[in-house]
């Protein structure tokens, strides 16, 4: 009896085993510039994509975090609003600039994570144009990786992460990470 549980307990571990060789999360750093579509005008944005695979066979589980003014008015010119950490629509993703991606471990997960919930808790700092935006939401989530990031400053989303892929070339190519530049 104690033969069949041990071989058990190694078959379960084996599985298990094989189960964490092929999980794995990414992150990828994306930009959208400027545009029309559905009705709506498309300002420059910046924001993530997270998919986390298991097994083989497995769906690919997709998060997408991106931090925005909730009114979408000239208000968010004049003064600091409310903001949101916002899912990305599908067709919006489709019609990004990829820069870069990076493969992360599930505690760096759940420090993104933790940051995300940061940025979208109650109370947290106004969305400011110019000093607490979708920027500034991207370069935290970036450091909180080890990526070294430029000022967050300016309104283009786009040369702000092409700077942070310059900056982290050497890491990107020493974990043979894929560095993906504007894809237009």
């Amino acid at each position: 009896m104690r033969r069949r549980l041990a071989c058990l307990a190694a078959f379960v571990c084996a599985l298990a085993a094989a189960g964490v060789a092929h999980a794995g999360i990414t992150i990828s750093f994306y930009s959208h510039g400027w545009g029309l579509g559905h009705g709506l005008v498309y300002f420059p944005h910046a924001f993530v994509l997270i998919e986390r695979t298991g097994a083989p066979d497995a769906p690919v589980s997709r998060e997408t975090y991106g931090y925005t003014a909730i009114a979408q008015d000239p208000s968010v010119l004049l003064h600091p609003t409310p903001g949101e950490v916002i899912p990305e629509d599908p067709s919006y993703l489709k019609r990004s600039t990829l820069h870069f991606t990076l493969t992360i471990s599930e505690a760096q997960y759940r420090a993104l994570k933790a940051t995300v919930a940061a940025w979208a808790a109650p109370g947290s700092q106004l969305y400011s144009l110019d000093g607490h935006n979708c920027i500034t939401f991207v370069a935290d989530l970036a450091q909180e990786l080890g990526l070294k990031t430029p000022p967050p400053t300016g309104r283009d989303p786009g040369r702000f992460l092409e700077a942070v892929r310059r900056l982290n070339a050497a890491r990107f190519a020493a974990r043979t990470v894929a560095a993906v530049g504007p894809s237009g």
